[in-house]
């Protein structure tokens, strides 16, 4: 799993998490649904490192954009060749 970018709402309320996966054998809307239920585990572990007065939400998201420049990146070595 990679942490593909993280997007912050202007009032530091919500943080929306950008994940894509690698090799992965289960499918992507399983990881996520993984991910989502233990929001609270993560939230935690923030907290301990994020001195502010409010911990923001957590949502995690699929970004495929790694999925479709490895097919990018297939189609160009194809024309080269």
């Amino acid at each position: 799993m990679t942490i593909t970018s993280v997007e912050m709402s202007s009032d530091l309320r919500l943080a929306k998490v950008y994940v894509s996966f690698i090799n992965n054998k289960k499918s992507v809307s399983i990881f996520v649904k993984e991910l989502n239920s233990k929001i609270k585990v993560y939230k935690y572990q923030v907290a301990q490192k994020w001195h502010a007065k409010f911990m923001p939400n957590i949502e995690f998201f699929y970004d495929d954009s790694l999925k479709n420049a490895e097919k990018i990146n297939k189609l160009m070595k194809n024309i080269n060749e």
